[in-house]
């Protein structure tokens, strides 16, 4: 899980003072996303400006050299690295590719496949380089068609350094991407709610309502335009589903789902047959005394991404906090960002997803439907 989020100033003309501001608390609020290491590069009538570091935003941000005067789009990034050390720099983002530079959140599986076939060197070994790589490749009018051969998920935004004026922005498999655009600017993010606090922040009252893409949208911007068109998502293959010979249960309580998970036992014991643990039925709150238990977990996901636990005020999502009442509390869907019920989620390749947006994914062949 990584976190993405950028800006792009529709109007030429416009200088937003805030600029700086937006910016900031973009990072500051995809932070939860990421943690190894942060990055923003800025394009503009200068070129291209790029400062990245192995740390959290806040850090990043203590020496973060803000945005150049003539910046027309600035593309940030939060990761969470899974392939490629963020101890260098050339595995965070924003990657990039010659003069194609993206944004990512997602993991692309065939990278090593597509720089076989492309005949091309890899920079770095972050799985996302294959973005711009192939999107050099197939030429940034035939965007579609590079996206196209990528296998895995991906939610980015991609910008080309001799064409600064425009944007691309697509989504693959189940990454999420959101964004909104007036007259003037418009603004991208893994969650809707980082887009409201940064908004908030530079410039009063946030929008309230937002695009969310789906699956193979691409969204192409030229100056003030903003063209939206669909690629073709190559169908993923099935993940391996895990399977253990276990005996016994334990409560194992992860991001808010209470589920029993099976304990394996020492070599000894009995050998059973294969129990499926990923589709054991989760049970109702009235079948079990869950309250400690799942205020216990709402904390510990909390804690880990801030903002992903909320309760209602009457007026607007709060923070759920250790106290409040576990009953109370809803947690953000990473596929469709709405809130929903801490019993009714799956954990689905480390997100947290709806019950919804999983039998969307298992229709799709995403996930195993067994």
């Amino acid at each position: 899980m990584c976190g993405i989020a950028g800006i792009h100033l529709l109007d030429e003309s416009y200088r937003p003072d805030s600029l700086d501001t937006l910016a900031a608390r973009l990072l500051l609020e995809i932070d939860h996303r990421g943690g190894d290491a942060t990055g923003a590069a800025c394009f503009g009538t200068y070129g291209v400006r790029v400062q990245k570091a192995s740390c959290r935003a806040s850090g990043f941000l203590s020496e973060w050299n803000g945005t150049p005067v003539g910046t027309r789009t600035v593309l940030l990034h939060t990761r969470y690295a899974t392939q490629g050390s963020a101890a260098f720099p050339e595995n965070n983002h924003p990657v990039a590719h010659g003069p194609v530079h993206v944004v990512h959140n997602g993991h692309i599986s065939n990278d090593a496949t597509l720089f076989d076939k492309l005949g091309k060197v890899r920079v770095g070994r972050v799985d996302s380089e294959a973005i711009p790589a192939v999107l050099l490749a197939a030429g940034w009018e035939s965007a579609d068609a590079g996206l196209e051969r990528l296998s895995g998920a991906f939610a980015i935004a991609a910008v080309h350094e001799a064409r600064p004026g425009e944007l691309l922005l697509a989504k693959g498999g189940w990454s999420p991407l959101v964004w909104y655009a007036n007259e003037s600017v418009l603004v991208w993010a893994s969650e809707g709610a980082a887009i409201t606090e940064a908004w908030r922040r530079a410039f009063g009252t946030p929008p309230s309502r937002f695009n969310y893409a789906s699956e193979g949208d691409l969204i192409r911007v030229t100056g003030a335009n903003v063209v939206r068109s669909r690629f073709e998502v190559p169908k993923p293959p099935k993940p391996r589903v895990v399977r253990a010979e276990s005996y016994g249960q334990s409560w194992h309580w992860n991001y808010g789902t209470a589920r029993p998970a099976l304990k394996p036992g020492p070599k000894s014991a009995p050998s059973l047959a294969p129990v499926d643990a990923c589709r054991v039925p989760i049970p109702k709150p009235t079948e079990l005394d869950l309250g400690d238990k799942l205020a216990e977990a709402l904390a510990a996901v909390q804690d880990e991404a801030p903002g992903t636990v909320g309760v209602w005020n009457g007026a607007g999502w709060s923070d759920w906090r250790p106290g409040d009442d576990p009953g109370l509390a809803d947690v953000r869907c990473a596929c469709c960002d709405d809130w929903t019920d801490p019993l009714e989620l799956e954990e689905v390749f480390g997100e947290l997803v709806c019950l919804a947006c999983e039998a969307q994914l298992t229709g799709a062949g995403v996930l195993d439907p067994k």
